[in-house]
């Protein structure tokens, strides 16, 4: 049976030869013990130890003890549940805290999870934020986490309001909360259920402060004290009462009875019901009195002054103030008015103002029922008394002699309370119209004449009226006032001349009987004649023709043209015998050879009409304009033969310098003008224009023809260098059209040349996609247009400057393996020493630099490897003009040649650092290389060791230490970076009391 010791190890010696089992029966806590037995077996011969490497699992699940306090006074706190929750926020436990605050959870898995407080005790506050704690492999002990809450600090209160008699609930009181310095924190209204509620008050002193009472109640006075503590779980209660009102409020309104009017200066006394007056009120303008707290209790509203022309009221109004009135009682008292009253009638001239007497008038209800006769006396007044109340007309029945009589009833109304006479003036006026007959007769037979119109205006020449005579020749106007007027034929009858001169006539007062005035009118001694001209075929009018009218004696009388209609008018021709004469005819038509006769008769009410007939002439003319289709310009020197319906050639014509061409005196038909000759730069007619002689052409046939200008072009482009003038092979470019569709790809020949042919007219950019080897990509297209008649190839030379700009490629590698160096840094430096960039090797060894300007440069190296020497030259380099590759820089670096050792002296058994021990270094050949002595932490440091083999030998040991024995060999390679670390045990010297026997540690 063995235990094993510090470093793990546990040694069975002089086992015989045979087979074993080595059964673990006691496991270091935090480890699953070895489930199964190893099996060994130890061998014939064997000079060594049999070597066995045991290994044990760390316990894999651990235990956490969650104890819940009170964060200030350290209490436990019970009922406090939390989740346990993993990586993923899935619930793997969950528990509750006991009487002691506490709770375990057992067997968790190793890893991080979550403790999230789901409820916290009561009066508590909740845990806000989980805590994240781990479960570690070879946990021996339970987690321990002690979880600290803060009592609540808020409260909630809910107030109660009722009526303090009948504990009725009162909705819509509003209350103010009010913190210790007075500030309002919150303002709530009681619902229906008389309830208000505040929540999440803050520890403190509040007061509760009555904003709004209800109607009819009282408001509260004293505020309501309370206080939220700390730690509070239940809902503060407060009742608040109030109580009603024991006073009330009175308006009294007087008001018109009939009418609603407002009576303003009405006197009432308040009596109470001992008839003890309490108060004396009058009416405003408004007709109301107020009378404010009165005591609940009953009383009678007196009226002690009434106003002028109203009855007193005879009975008082009674009334009762009762408990918790919220509105003013309304009491609405009506009076009524006197109902008599007297008219007095004054009757006078309209004009002069003056008084009439003996006019008689009756006075009628509303029912038109005569209620009195009067007669206007000398001075033309007539009164009627006692009159009651309502609606009334004045009507006169008896005017006087030479006066209109008055035609509408005067009305009026007798209304209650009125105290004064209601005076009624009445105007008449004197008679001042007259009537006037008019009879309409033919001058020569005095036949009478019907329908003829007049107008009767007045001496201003304002329209009066507008008459027409009857089947009698008759027309009648009545009633014109007095004045002067004149009679205006407006419309005579057809064949008669109308009245030029107005009828003047006047209308005096007292006229009594009608004026005649007896008009006569002349037959027309004149006539009209109209002349249609028409084509004889297709019966067009016809526009411009002349015409001479002539008398029986061969006279002129007048000379007329066809208008756009082909008609002429002639008017006011004598009554006489005419001729019609035909002096200027149409171009394209036959002059008119007879001369058409007619007459004028006495009395025409209608134009002679007359339509004549022209014949067109039957040969043409054709002018041809031949121009560009699109300027419009003038073409010269096209040639076009004029071929018939059968084909034959007619004529043949040459434009001018005006482009036109005229082909005259053809015959009529059909024909086809042919282009022989098209000018250049443009594209030849590809159809004849067909086109036609008409019967009656008088001008000449305008045939516009237009040519296009060719519609495609050619380029050729010429590719260059920019300074020499070099032609550039190779330089490919697109053709792209101005929507920016590639049209053409071409790539330049050996002369730097290249064709693009038949592009259509339009703008295209030349974008180069590829240039010349060693040379700068064009950036900026070239625009260039196409354009319509264009006979020769566009050129377009484009310059290419050479490339100024390379690339570098360091690879950096081990001088000796050749082996890719990561990491090493690296600066460009130009000719001036300025630093450019810097670049720093890849996994590969690389760096790139691009861009570098044409000159020259210096790579040097700023950070190198570790074990490596630093490259003490820079690598020069230059970037020439027109470089295609880049340049590659291949560096290589030496490792390191030299090395140290660093060599710990420790005691074997107690590990203590031992100073004082002394070490020489000796090479291959056993030569001492150098000396040296352990410091008090047991350490010796050997620097700049070359590359080679070495011995540590010690050549004097620490006091009370045995001396080592055997030298200890290390070697210090190329690339070395670290220290070689050396450590070495000395054995206390048994010799040397009192260090115990100890087992030989020698490293």
């Amino acid at each position: 049976k063995v235990t094993t010791d510090k470093e793990g190890k546990a040694n069975v010696s002089d086992l015989p030869i045979g087979k074993y089992e080595l059964v673990e029966v006691e496991t270091p806590a935090g480890y699953k013990p070895l489930e199964k037995p190893i099996s060994f077996e130890i061998e014939k011969g064997r000079v060594t130890a049999l070597k066995l490497t045991v290994e044990n699992e760390l316990v894999d699940t651990g235990n956490v003890e969650i104890t819940k306090i009170d964060k200030e006074n350290k209490d436990a706190l019970a009922d406090a549940v939390f989740e346990i929750q993993d990586e993923a926020g899935q619930v793997v436990a969950k528990i509750t805290t006991d009487k002691k605050g506490q709770a375990q959870v057992t067997n968790l898995s190793v890893g991080t999870y979550k403790l999230v407080e789901v409820k916290a005790p009561k009066g508590y506050k909740q845990l806000v934020d989980p805590i994240t704690f781990q479960i570690e492999k070879g946990m021996t002990k339970s987690l321990a986490l002690t979880v600290e809450n803060e009592m609540l600090d808020k409260g909630n209160v809910e107030i109660t309001k009722v009526d303090k008699d009948s504990q009725k609930v009162l909705e819509d009181v509003v209350f103010e909360v009010q913190d210790e310095q007075g500030k309002v924190v919150t303002e709530v209204t009681t619902d229906k259920n008389g309830k208000a509620k505040i929540s999440e008050l803050s520890v403190g002193k509040y007061k509760l402060v009555e904003k709004e009472s209800l109607p009819g109640y009282k408001q509260l006075t004293e505020p309501v004290s309370f206080e939220i503590k700390k730690g509070m779980t239940k809902v503060l209660s407060l009742k608040v009462e109030n109580e009603q009102l024991d006073k009330g409020s009175v308006e009294i309104t007087k008001v018109d009875k009939e009418s609603g009017a407002v009576l303003a200066g009405v006197t009432f006394e308040v009596q109470d019901e001992k008839d003890k007056v309490v108060t004396k009120v009058k009416t405003d303008k408004e007709g109301k009195a107020t009378i404010s707290d009165l005591s609940v209790g009953k009383y009678k509203l007196v009226e002690v002054e009434s106003l002028p022309g109203y009855k007193k009221l005879a009975k008082p109004v009674s009334f009762e103030i009762k408990k918790g009135m919220t509105e003013v009682l309304s009491l609405k008292v009506e009076n009524e008015q006197l109902d008599k009253g007297s008219v007095e009638i004054t009757k006078v001239d309209k004009e002069s103002g003056a008084v009439l007497a003996g006019v008689t008038f009756e006075v009628q209800d509303e029912k038109g029922k005569v209620v009195t006769k009067v007669k206007t006396d000398k001075e033309g007044k007539a009164t009627i008394s006692d009159l009651s109340v309502g609606n009334y007309k004045l009507v006169e029945v008896e005017s006087l002699p030479g006066y209109k009589k008055l035609t509408e009833p005067v009305s009026f109304e007798i209304k209650k309370g009125m105290t004064e006479v209601l005076s009624l003036k009445v105007e008449n006026e004197l008679v001042d119209k007259g009537s006037v007959e008019i009879t309409k007769v033919d001058k020569d037979s005095q036949k009478v004449l019907e329908d003829v119109v007049f107008e009767v205006q007045d001496e201003q020449g304002k329209v009066v009226t507008e008459v027409k005579t009857d089947k009698n020749g008759k027309a009648k106007i009545s009633d014109l006032s007095v004045g002067k007027y004149k009679l205006v034929e407006k419309e005579s009858l057809p064949g008669y001349k109308q009245l030029t001169e107005p009828v003047s006539f006047e209308i005096k007062k007292g006229m009594t009987e009608v004026l005649s005035l007896k008009i006569e009118n002349e037959m027309v001694d004149t006539g009209n004649v109209e002349i249609t001209k028409i084509d004889k075929d297709n019966k067009a009018p016809l526009a411009g023709v002349v015409f001479e009218v002539q008398d029986d004696k061969g006279k002129v009388v007048t000379k007329v043209t066809t208008d756009k209609a082909g008609k002429a008018t002639v008017s006011d021709l004598s009554v006489g015998k005419y001729k019609l004469v035909e002096v200027d005819s149409l171009p394209g038509y036959k002059k008119l050879e007879k001369p058409v006769p007619f007459e004028i008769k006495k009395g025409m009410t209608k134009s002679l009409t007359f339509t004549v007939e022209n014949e067109m002439v039957d040969t043409g003319n054709v002018e041809i304009t031949k121009i560009d289709k699109d300027s419009k310009a003038p073409l010269e020197n096209v040639v076009f033969e004029v071929r018939d319906s059968k084909g034959k050639v007619v004529a043949k014509v040459t434009t001018d310098k005006e482009g036109k061409a005229n082909v005259s005196d053809l015959p009529i038909g059909k024909y086809e003008l042919v282009e022989v000759e098209t000018p250049a730069g443009y594209k030849p007619l590809e159809k004849p224009v067909s086109f036609e002689i008409e019967k009656g052409r008088v001008t000449a046939l305008q045939l516009t023809v237009e040519n296009e200008l060719v519609d495609v072009g050619n380029i050729e482009i010429t590719k260059v260098d920019k300074e020499n003038k070099d032609a550039l092979a190779d330089a490919v470019f697109e053709i792209q059209d101005a929507a920016g569709q590639v049209v053409a790809k071409i790539t330049t020949d050996k002369k730097g040349q290249a064709q693009v042919t038949n592009l259509s007219v339009g703008t295209y950019k030349l974008v180069e996609v590829k240039a010349p080897k060693g040379y700068k990509q064009l950036v900026d297209p070239i625009t260039f247009q196409i354009e319509k008649g264009m006979t020769k190839s566009l050129a377009l030379t484009v310059e290419n400057e050479m490339l100024d700009k390379g690339n570098v490629e360091v690879t950096k590698v081990d001088k000796d393996s050749q082996k890719l160096l990561e990491g090493v840094v690296f600066e460009v430096q130009d000719d001036k020493g300025k630093v450019v960039t810097e670049v720093t090797t890849d996994k590969e060894g690389k760096a790139n630099v691009s861009e570098l300007s044409v000159g020259k440069y210096k790579l040097v190296e700023t950070k190198s490897l570790p074990g490596y020497k630093k490259l003490t030259e820079p690598v020069s380099f230059e970037i020439k003009k027109g470089m295609t590759k880049v340049l590659s820089l291949k560096v290589e670096n030496e490792q390191l040649d030299k090395g140290s050792v660093e060599i710990t002296k420790m005691a074997a058994e107690s590990k203590e650092f031992l100073s004082g021990a002394v070490f020489e270094v000796h090479d291959e050949k056993g030569k001492v290389v150098v000396k040296v002595t352990t410091d008090k932490d047991g350490k010796a440091k050997i620097a700049d060791l070359s590359v080679g083999n070495y011995t540590l030998v010690e050549v004097e040991a620490p006091k009370g230490y045995e001396k080592l024995t055997n030298p200890i060999p290390f070697e210090i390679t190329n690339g070395m970076i670290n220290a070689v670390q050396l450590e070495v045990l000395n054995k206390l010297n048994h010799l040397a009391p009192p260090g115990p026997e100890t087992p030989d540690p020698e490293k």
